[in-house]
């Protein structure tokens, strides 16, 4: 499937949906966070802005026109095309799933809520969810990865779940859910979807410790005849030094 070309029946004719997204490319590539900044870049470097198909004789989108390009884009578009270009890729030679890893990463939510600014009460009361963003969910974001974690912040947010290459670091399939959706729970969700349309037979599979439960390890065995490579989770560590000690205050000699 191919992404449709702009129509309209009325009004301006518009910027085609290639050069669109084109933009946003350059927009990842460059780093900016912005959309502000991508405008500011395409208009002092128009050979950018003609490479992604803008006609430069005239005037470039808008902010607004980014923004809403953004917002009304049927994102069911973009997953239709994706594995046909990683497909490609892997005809170049430059995807690889022998290697392969699973992590995944917050969006934050364009609402009022999460603006630190905001004094408004009740802002993060999983009773009041955000009527800008009927998607996004109630989310919680440590300063480290340790379990015993004591500084933390809440904010609107979706998740973003994105399998990707190690040798290239380029993804292979992704799956965006809201906050309240554990990242176990994605994971044999996202390895069936990339297997449909690329096989990820004999993979090695990389993840953090999130991921230490044991059906994963059992479906990336019996369904991939892969290998589990899954930092270890000491959650449980202490209950079951607890557990070993009295097993043995029962029978002293069991070892």
């Amino acid at each position: 499937m191919s992404i449709p070309a702009y129509t309209s029946k009325t009004g301006r004719k518009g910027h085609s949906n290639h050069s669109m997204i084109c933009a946003f490319i350059v927009m990842k590539c460059e780093g900016f966070s912005q959309i502000s900044d991508l405008h500011d870049y395409l208009s002092n470097n128009l050979i950018i802005a003609h490479y992604c198909g803008f006609d430069i004789s005239k005037e470039l989108p808008s902010y607004s026109k980014f923004t809403r390009f953004i917002r009304e884009f049927d994102n069911d578009v973009l997953q239709s095309v994706m594995p046909s270009f990683v497909l490609n890729a892997v005809d170049l030679s430059l995807i690889d799933t022998s290697f392969i890893a699973l992590d995944a990463t917050p969006v934050k939510a364009n609402v009022s809520n999460n603006n630190p600014k905001s004094f408004r009460k009740n802002k993060f009361s999983k009773d009041k969810p955000s009527k800008a963003d009927k998607d996004c969910k109630l989310g919680v974001q440590t300063a480290s990865n340790q379990h015993n974690e004591k500084k933390y912040e809440f904010y609107w947010v979706n998740k973003n779940h994105i399998l990707v290459d190690c040798i290239s670091g380029l993804p292979v399939c992704e799956i965006t859910t809201g906050a309240n959706v554990s990242d176990t729970t994605v994971t044999l969700d996202i390895l069936n979807k990339s297997n449909s349309f690329l096989s990820l037979q004999e993979c090695s599979f990389l993840a953090d410790k999130a991921y230490d439960v044991k059906y994963i390890y059992h479906s990336v065995k019996n369904d991939y005849n892969g290998e589990c490579f899954i930092a270890l989770n000491t959650r449980n560590t202490k209950y079951l030094r607890n557990y070993r000690q009295a097993i043995l205050s029962v029978k002293p000699g069991l070892q």
